[in-house]
């Protein structure tokens, strides 16, 4: 007697229109085919149970997360599907948990578990900068003064996705700008890194460096007048603007040693119960001390090499109950790639359920 063929492994996904295909999901598809894994799409519109059974669930689910949350009752609904799923199926993992992605929306708890997860590899201290958060101007000058925040600062929205207001920020020099600013935000110290922001893209056990343009260094006494700008506008590989602008008088800066990187990815990883997210890193000029200001769930992974087959790894590790902890243990491991660059609001609007439109971070 022949022996019975195995069903395939299958991996529901929800993913924005933009995102899926940004990310090629159809070439990701092709190669977990290849392996025995079938991918499918999850329709939120409709109850998730009786889309299934499925192996494992890999989302990014954000963007309705945060919708939910400012009250839009067709997003709610959607992400009650499949937290009801979730929770009536404990066994399938998830890419990413729902409860750790949550941390990432709102900046003053991601802020606050960033100031948890300082630490110190050799000679190289990892921190976070001093920050705040504001939900009005009052007694302002004892609140920053608490914090340690001092100017220039960077004021950002308390929701870090889900909405394009998420990006538009600002650097204030003195109190009074304070008095235009959209509350709550948080304030951020503003480092001086000579244009240079680095992402760490992990994926899975897998982590990528990469170099993007940033803002130029800054002094109190350098401005007057408050600078706004879009956070994405000023990273693009191809940014060039009067922000980016980098100081000639100061040495190049060299890169971050692939040892730290290693050990921040590592450390984020675990801590965050987290495989798909990015990591926002700056080195201060004049000290050279690393500083995280910002964490990305699920990010775009631009400029990244071969990153599907690096999910395409992740997704077969996970299937194999590979936990995140035993990814964190075989990263270290990993050779790190690198590249170099070239020469919560009001009204949050319906986050899309088709994909279509609503995804404004990538």
């Amino acid at each position: 007697m022949s022996g019975i063929e195995e069903k395939p492994k299958r991996v529901g996904h929800w993913l924005s229109e933009k995102k899926a295909k940004k990310l090629n999901i159809a070439v990701l598809s092709e190669r977990l085919k290849r392996e025995g894994i079938e991918l499918v799409p999850i329709d939120l519109r409709q109850p998730v149970e009786t889309q299934g059974p499925f192996d494992l669930i890999i989302h990014k689910i954000t963007d309705l997360m945060v919708a939910a949350d400012g009250g839009d009752e067709q997003a709610a609904n959607a992400v009650g599907r499949i937290e009801t799923y979730i929770a009536t199926h404990p066994g399938i993992p998830v890419i990413d948990p729902l409860g750790a992605v949550q941390t990432l929306l709102d900046r003053s708890v991601c802020y606050q578990m960033m100031d948890d997860m300082k630490f110190k590899f050799r000679d190289t201290e990892v921190c976070s900068p001093p920050h705040v958060t504001l939900m009005d101007s009052t007694d302002l000058s004892r609140k920053l003064k608490r914090a340690g925040v001092t100017f220039p600062c960077v004021c950002k929205p308390l929701v870090a996705h889900g909405t394009k207001l998420a990006h538009q920020m600002a650097i204030v020099f003195n109190e009074a700008a304070f008095e235009t600013m959209k509350y709550p935000c948080v304030a951020q110290q503003f480092i001086s890194h000579n244009a240079v922001l680095y992402k760490i893209f992990v994926v899975g056990k897998a982590h990528f460096l990469v170099q993007r343009p940033s803002i130029k260094n800054l002094t109190a006494l350098d401005e007057k007048t408050t600078i706004f700008f879009d956070s994405h506008d000023v990273s693009k590989p191809s940014a060039s603007s009067h922000l980016n602008e980098i100081d000639q008088r100061v040495s190049t800066q060299s890169p971050p040693d692939h040892r730290v990187i290693a050990a921040v990815a590592r450390q984020f990883r675990t801590k965050m119960n987290l495989l798909l997210f990015g990591i926002d890193l700056i080195i201060e000029t004049a000290t050279r001390k690393h500083y995280i200001i910002d964490i990305n769930s699920f990010p775009g992974y631009e400029g990244v090499p071969n990153f599907l087959d690096a999910l395409g790894d992740t997704l077969v590790d996970r299937l194999n109950g590979c936990s995140v902890a035993e990814q964190t243990s075989l990263s270290a491991s990993a050779q790190l790639q690198k590249l170099q660059r070239p020469s919560r609001p009001a009204n949050v609007g319906s986050a899309g359920l088709t994909g279509v439109g609503g995804e404004s971070s990538d």
